[in-house]
């Protein structure tokens, strides 16, 4: 029953981790928000030994099996611009790697059905982005996104693709060679946990975070109520 902003709120008035496992329920209930009933419920879980380990051994198994990494809040690694976002995943699981470069990094995103014109601007633009390096990010969907990044990829250019599946469900299924291409020239990352589907909702709320990696987004073209408007009210 703690989300991502009361548990960024822990994490800012405690020292760390274990200072919040070894607190107690009055301390934890001065952060606003936070009933005794959830502080109770965080203290019994962190001081659960057996349950920590099958939940460590859980995801250790699935990282090593399918050779992916695991950015925290908390790591040096996580990315600057992603942290100050209203709502920063408290993780990501990663294929490839973000460096200092993807800094300087714009979002390129749009319709799945776009027009001649829409294709056109799309590699016009991936193109040009790469050639400046500048990274493109997407999301790695049909029609504009894969435009984008295959033209960012073919320009030598770094790109990274924010999914909304986990990592082990590549959606769509024919961008498999383009999935793995990226993680060549760049990184796959997703907040959600392996063996999650290409359920609906998961995308809008994937969105944040193409726009929180990019210091501008750039709408191709979309329905006025499509999955690029809402990385562009992200953005804004």
């Amino acid at each position: 029953g703690i989300g991502i902003q009361k548990t960024i709120q822990l994490l800012s008035s405690f020292e760390d981790l274990d200072f919040i496992a070894n607190s107690n329920i009055e301390s934890i209930t001065t952060i606003q928000g936070i009933s005794p009933t959830q502080a109770s419920q965080l203290l019994k879980i962190n001081s659960d030994e057996n349950f920590i380990k099958s939940e460590f051994d859980k995801y250790a198994s699935f990282l090593e099996k399918n050779n992916t990494g695991l950015i925290t809040y908390l790591d040096k690694d996580y990315p600057y611009l992603l942290k100050n976002i209203y709502s920063p995943p408290l993780y990501l699981f990663i294929k490839g790697e973000i460096t200092k470069t993807d800094l300087s990094a714009v979002a390129i995103v749009g319709t799945r059905l776009p027009s001649a014109y829409g294709k056109i601007q799309a590699e016009y633009f991936a193109s040009a982005l790469s050639k400046n390096n500048v990274t493109v990010i997407s999301g790695m969907a049909r029609g504009i996104d894969t435009i984008a990044h295959r033209n960012a990829l073919q320009n030598g250019g770094r790109t990274i693709a924010v999914m909304g599946t986990g990592m082990d469900v590549i959606y769509p299924s024919e961008n498999r060679n383009l999935f793995n291409s990226i993680i060549e020239n760049g990184a796959v990352i997703t907040e959600y946990d392996y063996e999650t589907k290409p359920d609906a909702q998961n995308f809008p709320r994937r969105n944040r975070i193409i726009s929180g990696l990019s210091l501008g987004t750039i709408v191709i073209e979309t329905r006025i109520n499509g999955g690029a408007m809402h990385t562009a009210n992200y953005a804004i």
